[in-house]
């Protein structure tokens, strides 16, 4: 099961905002013996999230989308899967009585707006949000699996510790795991030199990685 995360935002692209959601993703998929092959950044724009996210599903099983999952018109992830696999939006209850608890405790006002984060692709398995009010969801179609998530950070990672691990189950074929070697007095060159025949391996794999004043060896196996 090959697996890929593309975050989407503006901010994101033009460094106003450190991505953080595609580490964190990436670690718990690792850990979960998923390979991750590709992370993009894409801003919120119809053409190129679609050309992206076209790419994505041409080489991946496996695909997570983080953020435009807001209320604005420019949140438009869940519109861009919809039309690509031909999926109608649905209405989802109980994401719709959430994000009206939401503004109840917050004594806020409820624009129409909103409500447009309850709806979903139909046949999704829809996963609530217990810290904002864009639930995410998981697409399951023709093959392809397209998890949808949050873009502010707390409500991501909740989401996924949540929901998103338990989904994954059945996806999970192993785990992979890394340990580093620290080296010192060597250059990089050197200990690739005397390294060479291993870095050759598959499973584990071993990897070099240079520092000031010291290097790694990275020993990685799945």
């Amino acid at each position: 099961m090959n697996a890929e995360i593309i975050c989407i935002g503006t901010e994101l692209v033009i460094g106003d905002v450190l991505n953080t959601s595609s580490q964190y993703i990436a670690r718990k998929l690792a850990q979960r013996g998923l390979n991750v092959f590709y992370h993009t950044m894409v801003g919120d724009n119809p053409g190129r999230m679609q050309q992206i996210f076209e790419t994505a599903v041409s080489r991946s099983n496996l695909i997570f989308i983080t953020g435009g999952l807001g209320p604005t018109q420019d949140d438009i992830t869940v519109q861009t899967v919809c039309d690509f696999f031909q999926l109608p939006l649905v209405e989802n209850t109980e994401s719709l009585e959430n994000i009206k608890a939401y503004f109840s405790r917050l004594g806020r006002e409820l624009t129409d707006n909103n409500l447009k984060q309850a709806l979903v692709p139909q046949g999704a398995t829809v996963f609530q949000n217990a810290l904002g009010t864009a639930p995410g969801c998981a697409v399951e179609h023709d093959g392809k699996t397209v998890i949808l998530l949050p873009g502010p950070p707390k409500e991501m990672q909740d989401m996924f510790d949540r929901s998103v691990e338990p989904f994954l189950e059945k996806y999970t074929d192993g785990i992979i795991r890394s340990h580093f070697v620290k080296i010192y007095g060597i250059g990089e060159a050197q200990v690739d030199a005397i390294m060479a025949d291993l870095e050759s391996g598959a499973n584990p794999s071993v990897a070099p990685y240079a520092k000031d004043g010291e290097m790694y060896l990275r020993v990685t196996a799945k």
